[in-house]
Formats: structure tokens, C-alpha cells, sequence
């Protein structure tokens, strides 16, 4: 995640609240939270769907993101692991990872391939 974060940098740098960039390899790993394929999945609809900055602002509609997140999870299949920066027991909180006011994300593997979904945002 950290080295995705640094690569998406310089797309978003620009509108960043924190001119220093990402947070650390370390700082990343210590906002990974562990998530099951079904949260996971949901989480993907939810990002794919809502806009973090602008709750009342759609990017798709919410059962077609629903979709496509569960595809993706039944893809990777049941082994994979799934993580994000939101706080399981509050889904309002996360940890910020990008240097923008907001962000979240999700990440899974199965070891051999890798599925991201990030959404940034400034106010």
C-alpha cells in the first residue's frame, strides 16, 4: 500500500493538506486493519459509490458497485487477505494514510495478485 500511496502522490499532490507526502511504510502498516471478504467487498461498494468529502455526491450507483465488489472478491477467491485504513468497530474512523484530510481504502491479495481501491479527498 505504501508504495501505491507514494505513486498516486504525484496525481494528487497538488491537492494534498500535507505538503510532506504519505505517510511512512511503517505508519501504513500500522493502519491496516484486517477485514473479512464480505466487509471487505462492502467497503469497495461503499468507495466505489459515496464520496468521502461529499456524502450527498454519488460516483455510481450503489448496487452496480456492489456488484462489481463482490465479482472481484469471489475472483481472488476465499484465501485472500483483505485490509483497510477504517477502524472496524467505529466505520466513521480511520486512519489518514495520504496526506489528504481524506482517504480510505481496501486492499486484498491472494498472494499472487493484488485488488486496491483508494479514494482521496479534500475539502
Amino acid at each position: 500500500m505504501h508504495i501505491l500511496l507514494r505513486q498516486l502522490w504525484k496525481d494528487w499532490q497538488q491537492y494534498a493538506s500535507d505538503p510532506a507526502g504519505p505517510a511512512s511504510a511503517q505508519q501504513v502498516e500500522a493502519a491496516l486493519e484486517p477485514f473479512t471478504a464480505e466487509r471487505a467487498a462492502d467497503l469497495m461498494g461503499r468507495l466505489a459509490t459515496e464520496c468521502l468529502v461529499w456524502p450527498g455526491a454519488r460516483f455510481m450507483e450503489r448496487a452496480e458497485a456492489d456488484t462489481v465488489a463482490r465479482r472481484v472478491a469471489e475472483l481472488l477467491g476465499p484465501d485472500t487477505r483483505w485490509w483497510s485504513n477504517l477502524d472496524p468497530e467505529l466505520e466513521s474512523c480511520w486512519s489518514g494514510v495520504s496526506a489528504c484530510t481524506f482517504d480510505m481504502f481496501v486492499a486484498g491479495t491472494d498472494g499472487t495478485r493484488f485488488v486496491a481501491l483508494i479514494q482521496v479527498g479534500e475539502d
